[in-house]
């Protein structure tokens, strides 16, 4: 599942010629189309499409009710000083000792409190995103990308969420740069993929 940020009412953060929503949304259907194309037996969904507005925790029933696999929230902000898209990857985190030391114990039946949620895959959303960082890191991909540490925060598009969800945050400094990030994160969920 891919949830490109922002709704009708929710514009997102200031681009350089136009707003995140918009940017977001052809994003998410470029990798939606790029993912089905390379591999045929996944199905993508997305949490939006244009004019709809989304409530709070929506996105979390819409991917807990299908079960999905895994859950990728895009969101891209404007940077003047960027040369290159700047990618970083965000993995769910409260409190990183008691979040990592709790473990689920497997019973799908307990009620889960929203804000622990992503307790239940928090190994396979680290294995996960330390994935997709190492891949992200190859010296071709650094040549047209610039990678950031991976991001251990309270992040709330993924709140609710019991599926490994990240968070894939892109700077631009030309809107039309996210194009330049499609190939490389395509590559390193096709390895997660077929893992």
């Amino acid at each position: 599942m891919i949830n490109p940020a922002g709704d009708s009412k929710v514009v997102g953060r200031r681009l350089a010629d136009g707003y995140e929503r918009a940017e977001t949304f052809k994003f998410a259907e470029r990798l939606q189309q790029s993912i089905q194309s390379n591999l045929s037996d996944i199905k993508v969904v997305l949490t939006r499409a244009p004019g709809e507005e989304i409530v709070p925790l929506q996105n979390a029933s819409f991917a807990n009710r299908l079960n999905v696999d895994l859950f990728l929230s895009i969101h891209i902000y404007h940077d003047e000083d960027l040369e290159k898209p700047k990618v970083s990857l965000i993995q769910l985190i409260f409190n990183k000792l008691s979040d990592f030391t709790r473990r689920s114990d497997g019973n799908s039946s307990v009620f889960v409190p929203v804000a622990k949620a992503h307790q239940k895959n928090i190994y396979r959303t680290k294995d996960i995103v330390n994935s997709m960082h190492s891949m992200l890191s190859r010296s071709d991909y650094q040549k047209i990308i610039d990678l950031d540490e991976v991001l251990n925060i309270p992040f709330k598009p993924l709140i609710g969420i019991t599926a490994p969800a990240i968070g894939i945050e892109i700077g631009l400094k030309n809107d039309s740069q996210w194009e330049l990030c499609i190939e490389p994160i395509m590559e390193s969920l096709k390895k997660i993929i077929e893992w």
